[in-house]
């Protein structure tokens, strides 16, 4: 085909083309007359768009034919890139005047210049439509790190059967006895505040590799935050740490992370840990954790085995009845100093040192278990000023304990777990909070044994539905000691008074938000429990992200010592619901 051909087709197409426009522009204008038009003439309204569609794709590949005819050397055609489903638009084309054929210049290899064929629009929107399957990259690089972000969003539901005044955040320690107006109400909340938003850098080295990583969420509360009208809750620090990887097989981390007392998937470090499938943002009772300012190191031992040594952020918890007032292990927060004053901080001696060992055996590649071994120690310091003595003294305790548990697949789609804390001043590190230390009368502290255990069972049903359930349980020692005047001083006494625990109190104030708390019901926790059922469905996992659903219904119950009235007991049924969307 020679130019003057090219040429000839383009202008006889270009009329058609300008007879179509015209027709489309005067059937749009008169459409706003004609209301009730037929179909068939709809029908060929829509055949008309579609045609005009098709010709202005032809006319501009044949005006890229034009321009390769009339040119020295041969050019790449350009081919308009069409959004899809969005139609291009279309303008008349400037009209020149009619040029006299010219001859096409040969190639250094003397190959005459072919035209492209002509295709349907179709076809072009098609060759340029981008793959419906995402193929960019999971990174992308600044500078000489990779920079990785994830998280999800999400919206979680939680139904109890008795109110706490709590949303996605249980206090399980705070389970209400039916003396508590709470008991007999239930309650129900919805959020989107364990939406969460992760960002990971990596940079290689001549060393080995240093690797950042950042993890928010909103389940925090400012000064204004309420349900009112816009849920505008805060944004608060989940993970924030920087890790240095040495070739010989050593880390170094210090930030906020995972405590090393909580249960890891593989290994010891950070990002591996093995968290229950729940939606509490308080995971579970029984469950070992805290997100702690944390200073770790690790090794590996060949490739099954991984020591790991860390110094923690230290919190003590307190509980007493009958407490002596001479003396002090802490103090309100203050604002100033970028503490919250609205809770207590103790005055800790030393940061609690923990230790542990991790066992990942392999048999022909396939991973066989995951065992944990580890010892904890920690320190309680009080100011106490001894009766008939001028003399203020500081008293320091210790308290700890060992850690045990393991987890084995059965077959490849079940596995099973368990784990163990028992020991002196451990009840900061459960899900349930309970106390660490109580009080002698002379004002020295007694730390407190307790115990945690966690048990597992978590089952893969098919490539996107996951089945669980957890139980678990948290228990505090009774300790108690005997005052000068022979009153009993210390946590749970038996002369504590739960007369009122189970007598339901009236309200104490005329705001409607002040419901009735028991007065005589000291009530203090002996034990708590949870057992947990539920399931994770996946209704879409692939390059465009994660979609799932989930349902968790967990039975839990609080029993206090016996005293004065009995022994209390609280249960409660809660049912969560959860969305999420997970980024790729």
């Amino acid at each position: 085909m020679t130019g003057r051909d090219v040429s000839m087709r383009f202008w006889s197409i270009w009329l058609v083309g300008v007879a179509l426009l015209l027709g489309g522009g005067a059937a749009d204008s008169e459409a706003q007359e004609a209301r009730n038009e037929s179909e068939e003439t709809k029908a060929l309204r829509a055949e008309m768009a579609a045609m005009r569609k098709e010709l202005q794709a032809q006319i501009d590949l044949l005006k890229t034919q034009l321009a390769m005819s009339r040119g020295a050397q041969p050019v790449a055609p350009v081919v308009p890139v069409l959004a899809a489903n969005v139609a291009p638009a279309v303008a008349p084309p400037t009209v020149a005047p009619a040029a006299a054929p010219v001859a096409v210049a040969e190639s250094s290899s003397s190959a005459a210049v072919t035209p492209v064929p002509v295709k349907p629009a179709e076809a072009v929107v098609a060759a340029v439509r981008p793959p419906a399957a995402a193929d960019g990259p999971s990174s992308f690089r600044f500078k000489g790190i990779s920079l990785t972000p994830g998280g999800f969003l999400s919206l979680d539901t939680i139904y109890r059967s008795k109110a706490m005044a709590s949303e996605v955040n249980t206090i399980f320690s705070q389970l209400p006895y039916a003396g508590s107006g709470m008991a007999h109400v239930s309650e129900w909340y919805g959020s989107g505040r364990q939406s969460r938003f992760s960002l990971l850098a990596e940079g290689k080295t001549g060393f080995g590799k240093l690797t950042g990583y950042f993890e928010t969420d909103f389940v925090a509360a400012g000064a204004t935050s309420n349900n009112n009208q816009s849920n505008s809750y805060v944004l608060r620090q989940r993970q924030l740490w920087g890790q240095a990887a040495f070739n010989s097989g050593w880390t170094f981390t210090a930030g906020q992370m995972w405590t090393l007392a909580t249960e890891h998937r593989r290994g010891t470090e950070p990002r591996a840990e093995s968290l229950p499938t729940v939606l509490d943002a308080a995971q579970h009772i029984g469950y070992t954790w805290g997100r702690l300012g944390s200073v770790r190191v690790t090794k590996k031992f060949g490739e099954s085995v991984q020591g790991a040594f860390s110094l923690e952020q230290s919190q003590a918890l307190f509980s007493a009845t009958n407490a002596p007032s001479n003396f002090f292990l802490g103090a309100p927060g203050n604002a100033l100093g970028a503490y919250n004053p609205g809770f207590n901080y103790t005055e800790n001696p030393a940061p609690d040192v923990l230790a542990k060992v991790s066992y990942d055996p392999a048999k022909g590649g396939v991973w066989r278990g995951h065992y944990e071994l580890g010892v904890m120690g920690r320190l309680f310091r009080d100011r106490y000023y001894p009766a008939g003595s001028a003399t203020p003294q500081n008293d320091t305790k210790a308290g700890g304990s060992f850690f045990v548990s393991g987890r084995v697949p059965v077959g490849q789609r079940f596995e099973i777990g368990a784990k163990v804390l028992a020991g002196r001043g451990v009840g900061r590190y459960g899900a349930a909070t309970l106390p660490d230390v109580t009080v002698h009368p002379d004002g020295t502290l007694a730390p407190l044994r307790g115990a945690q255990a966690f048990f597992r069972a978590e089952f893969k049903a098919t490539k996107k539905l996951d089945l669980f359930t957890y139980d678990g349980l948290e228990y505090t020692q009774r300790l108690y000691y005997r005052d000068s005047n022979g009153t009993l001083v210390g946590y749970a006494p038996p002369s504590m008074v739960n007369t009122g625990c189970a007598v339901e109190a009236a309200p104490t104030g005329n705001t409607g938000f002040v419901p009735g708390t028991p007065a005589n019901c000291v009530g203090a926790t002996r034990m708590l429990t949870a057992r947990s059922v539920g399931y994770v469905y996946r209704f879409y996992d692939g390059p465009a992200g994660r979609f799932q659903f989930s349902t968790v219904y967990s039975y839990l119950t609080r029993d206090g010592w016996a005293g004065v009235g009995g022994a209390p007991r609280a249960t409660n049924h809660f049912v969560y619901t959860g969305v999420r969307y997970f980024l790729p």
